[in-house]
């Protein structure tokens, strides 16, 4: 139960890893789960990252969970440095019971050199974080002994763990990626309408820019902008939607190094004024609430935490997908997308004619955007209900799931 947890069994613990919010890939959507876990087990939670733009906000609030962002990495030779300077810095000032650090970098090292003999160091280890590494490094080694436990994903991680480190077997846990998603109230049809408007109204206060009518369709996207161009697949399906939806109304949150790239997509099909790209927003709650659709256009396989969050609150979400996906998921039907009950409704990636014909679809037919989405957020809230909870399974109370140094 969300909160149980006595007040003498609550952590304070810090999550530390190097991306978040704006940035939205598995990782990240695995944090942000992780944390939601851990505050509804009624523990204390900071979520640690990096600043990588000056103008981001060095602290923010996500989901009773404190966000720090600390010092910004760069590629001059004195970025690293700062970020670990700061990040020893508030280890200093902030006493944590447990700090669980996603990956192998610098970042875990610094962890383990500035926490003291009470306090347990926990890394989450993937198969992500072991792309291209062969052997540990002399530093990498030691944080692995000073650790009170490391979590593999899979098997194949323990595995290369082990193999590296024998003396370390014993602490070593094969923990599956971590996607529960804590369930929403129930919604009707009102109460979404509702929220709608408020949600609308609020934004075009917030800024001018936001500014859109109740009734006009607003299309979002939060997919990363890093090493993908799929937005771009996106933004000429606009252009196509452009033709028969003239109110029609593209957000594109978010920021990332192919950011550029969007931008002069847009300017070439003369999208500047439905089409636009207002930055990341910290709290995402009315921007999913204004929303009648997202979309996920990537061409390659990932995870977002923005789209697993619309789902989860009833918003009509579409997604790209490979062709054996589609194949598996394929019914009968005239409709330019495929109906999948466990991820939402699929078009083919790189297939910017077929998401134009599906956005257009769900503009046509609000109710069933509304019924849809409804379907997916119950068949992810029966998947969360039949399987054990993230802070039952694992880390709650997490004194006793994980061994005190001193033991």
């Amino acid at each position: 139960m969300p909160g149980s947890a006595n007040r003498s069994d609550s952590r304070s613990i810090a999550v530390l890893n190097r991306k978040f919010w704006p940035i939205s890939g598995a990782a990240e959507l695995e944090v942000g789960n992780l944390c939601r876990s851990l505050t509804d087990a009624g523990h204390h939670v900071d979520i640690l990252t990096v600043r990588w733009q000056k103008h981001w906000p060095s602290k923010f609030r996500y989901h009773r969970c404190d966000v720090y962002r600390l010092s910004k990495l760069s590629s001059d030779p004195f970025g690293t440095f700062r970020f670990l300077k700061s990040l020893t810095a508030h280890f200093l000032k902030h006493a944590y019971d447990d700090v669980i650090v996603f990956g192998i970098g610098e970042e875990s090292h610094t962890a383990a050199t500035s926490l003291g003999d009470q306090q347990n160091l926990i890394l989450r280890i993937t198969q992500l974080h072991l792309i291209n590494v062969h052997t540990f490094s002399a530093r990498q080694n030691e944080t692995f002994k000073s650790a009170t436990s490391i979590l593999a994903d899979t098997t194949g991680t323990a595995e290369f763990i082990t193999r590296q480190l024998p003396e370390i077997k014993d602490r070593v846990r094969i923990i599956p990626a971590l996607h529960g998603l804590p369930a929403p109230p129930g919604d009707t049809q009102t109460n979404r309408s509702t929220r709608k408007s408020a949600a609308r109204i609020a934004l075009s206060d917030a800024h001018p820019i936001l500014q859109i009518e109740p009734d006009h369709p607003l299309v979002i996207t939060a997919a990363a902008m890093e090493n993908d161009l799929g937005v771009c697949d996106l933004v000429q399906a606009w252009k196509q939607v452009q033709r028969k939806h003239t109110k029609g109304r593209l957000w594109i949150l978010g920021e990332g190094r192919l950011s550029r790239s969007v931008w002069d997509e847009i300017l070439e099909l003369d999208l500047v004024y439905t089409a636009i790209m207002p930055g990341f927003f910290d709290n995402l709650s009315l921007v999913l609430d204004a929303a009648d659709l997202y979309v996920h256009p990537l061409r390659s396989p990932s995870s977002c935490s923005v789209l697993e969050t619309a789902k989860a609150i009833g918003l009509c979400t579409v997604q790209t997908a490979s062709l054996e996906e589609l194949q598996s998921s394929a019914t009968q039907s005239s409709r330019p997308f495929v109906e999948c009950p466990q991820q939402g409704l699929l078009v083919p990636r790189e297939t910017p004619a077929t998401i134009a014909a599906t956005i257009n679809h769900i503009i046509d037919h609000p109710d069933y955007a509304l019924q849809w989405g409804a379907q997916v957020q119950q068949h992810m809230l029966n998947r969360i209900a039949a399987s054990p909870r993230l802070n039952e399974s694992w880390i709650t109370p997490l004194a006793s799931a994980v061994p005190s140094k001193t033991s």
